[in-house]
């Protein structure tokens, strides 16, 4: 019985790294998107029509950066489950603030690359050749719906910045980051926020990066501590 237990702990001790896995693979994307995709656009004064016959040019290409934007999901999820795990010994008064971290965590990484998606459609309205306004506002939705996902983005890190008390800099960083981030969901009303609200997702990966280094560190010292512990006992 001890085995499975171990492997189970060992899972999800790698869920805890997946934050790590995550921050990297979105960085490396944006990084992506930044280098290969935005310069095809110019300037965000450029004419609709060209940008139109960007879209209907290049439309592949845009579709491959719409569904890059899908591959960081499962490991953000597999982190939140991760955060359950280590949390798992905490008071019970604590449990709905933990709850309420996890479901604003699922809910921000579904909006960005669920706004993405949606925004395909415009690609596929330029390449057959339709009309140009239509394919600008499907386009007009991924930024959108960055700014959208920054909301629940803040309420995940207030409530998970009130369970880290131990960890101070990790706890004041983060706040300050929520609060960077609702005021990047500003964006939705004026797009001169979108800098802002770029920043605020930019400090996130590296605030989650830190954030799961020092998680999974705590439960890998924990874990050998643990197994290290009968072999003591023994030896007495």
């Amino acid at each position: 019985m001890k085995q499975p237990k171990a492997t189970v702990y060992t899972m999800q001790q790698y869920m805890l790294a997946a934050g790590m896995v995550f921050a990297f693979l979105q960085f490396g994307i944006l990084i992506f998107v930044g280098s290969n995709l935005l310069p095809l656009l110019g300037p965000p004064n450029t004419p609709v029509a060209q940008r139109f016959i960007v879209f209907a040019k290049y439309a592949d290409r845009f579709k491959l950066g719409n569904y890059l934007m899908t591959l960081p999901v499962p490991f953000f999820l597999l982190f939140l489950g991760g955060i359950q795990f280590h949390f798992r010994n905490m008071d019970s008064a604590y449990r709905s603030i933990l709850s309420t971290a996890v479901f604003s965590g699922v809910a921000f990484i579904m909006i960005w690359p669920m706004g993405a998606i949606v925004s395909s459609v415009g690609l596929d309205i330029a390449a057959a050749g339709g009309d140009k306004v239509t394919a600008g506002v499907f386009d007009s939705i991924a930024p959108y719906s960055l700014g959208l996902s920054s909301v629940p983005r803040s309420v995940f890190l207030g409530m998970l910045c009130m369970l880290l008390p131990g960890n101070k800099w990790l706890s004041k960083t983060g706040l300050v980051l929520a609060l960077l981030s609702f005021a990047g969901s500003l964006v939705i009303t004026n797009g001169n926020f979108f800098i802002p609200c770029m920043l605020a997702n930019l400090l996130f990966l590296v605030w989650v990066f830190c954030c799961s280094f020092k998680m999974y560190r705590t439960e890998k010292v924990l874990f050998h501590s643990f197994q290290h512990l009968p072999s003591k006992t023994a030896s007495l």
